[in-house]
């Protein structure tokens, strides 16, 4: 499970980060579009839902459907394999659902009417419990060696999805724009309205005697 769950992640944040760069890039050939762009693709990461009660307070606020569609981790995971080092993901992901569903097919699982039951015995030998709503919330394997086989054959591509998560957050775009594009809108390269005069400017503001009362119309 944590295999899978660490798999997702770096796909969906390699994702997103695609996204946000190719928002960056239309940006600097138009800023407000390229803009929009941009922020719309950080919202959608990041609030999107197929909860249908999520979904109506979304609504209510004039969300975009196109933004309330979640990020298919499908397409995720697909798109995954053109980067390097991640060639096997598609391939990977199949096992990991494998461990996950126990030898059950996706489908299978989510409509076999598992939530009539508390457990069940996997086609492997293992013993899936299920809570009340339907969900599979432990699997005991048979024989501790299967979970050792688990382990020894996932913990690579574990540790390299953890690293290639860790990487596409710490490059996230932080601005669809330019150092250029913010000083010439702001007056800084930061995006901050004339930071540098207002920092230098400090000290006169600071009243020499500080016991004098302040007049009215001073600065």
């Amino acid at each position: 499970m944590a295999s899978r769950s660490a798999l997702e992640l770096c796909a969906f944040s390699n994702e997103v980060k695609k996204r946000l760069y190719s928002a960056k890039k239309l940006a600097s050939k138009d800023w407000k579009v390229g803009g929009i762009n941009f922020f719309e693709k950080i919202f959608k990461a990041r609030y999107a839902t197929s909860n249908p009660d999520f979904q109506k307070i979304l609504k209510e606020q004039d969300v975009s459907r196109s933004v309330l569609k979640p990020i298919s981790i499908g397409v995720c995971i697909r798109n995954l394999r053109n980067m390097n080092g991640f060639e096997d993901s598609f391939r990977r992901y199949a096992v990991l659902c494998d461990y996950v569903h126990h030898n059950l097919g996706s489908q299978s699982v989510n409509t076999a009417g598992s939530g009539t039951s508390s457990m069940a015995q996997s086609s492997g030998g293992g013993l899936i419990l299920i809570a009340g709503g339907g969900s599979i919330t432990e699997y005991r394997y048979p024989i501790p060696q299967k979970t050792d086989k688990a382990i020894d054959s996932t913990i690579e591509g574990f540790l390299n999805d953890v690293k290639g998560s860790w990487l596409a957050l710490h490059d996230l775009p932080h601005t669809p724009y330019s150092p250029e594009q913010c000083e010439q809108f702001t007056g800084n390269p930061m995006g901050i309205q004339q930071l540098n005069k207002l920092s230098t400017r400090r000290e006169k503001y600071i009243p020499k005697n500080i016991n004098r009362r302040v007049g009215r119309n001073e600065l």
